[in-house]
């Protein structure tokens, strides 16, 4: 699991995951679907997604949303699954969006 530290609400980052197998190395996968959950509403962020293999996935204002009413920090959960020759390989990151004041500014 990859943690990344916090990204601010209606902000927008990239992840690049190396996909690795069981005996690490490096792999190229067939396949990749990715979905994000907020750990702490509950709620889904991002439905069953495919991203195209060995390309970055993009976190965009949409995946930073704050959904609570609470105005507090929210934990996501990004989980994702490639496909290749040997089997299926998982891999989750986590992040904490931060709310800001007065945010959307229209």
């Amino acid at each position: 699991m990859t943690e990344i530290k916090r990204l601010l609400e209606g902000s927008t980052a990239t992840l690049a995951i190396v996909w690795k197998d069981e005996d690490g190395e490096a792999v190229t996968p067939s396949s990749v679907e990715y979905r994000i959950d907020c750990l702490t509403t509950g709620q889904e962020v991002r439905a069953k997604t495919s991203a195209t293999p060995g390309a970055d996935i993009a976190i965009d204002e949409n995946d930073t949303a704050i959904l609570g009413a609470g105005g507090g920090i929210e934990r996501r959960e990004l989980t994702a699954l490639a496909k290749w020759t040997g089997g299926q390989l998982p891999h989750v990151v986590r992040y904490d969006v931060v709310p800001l004041r007065g945010y959307p500014l229209d």
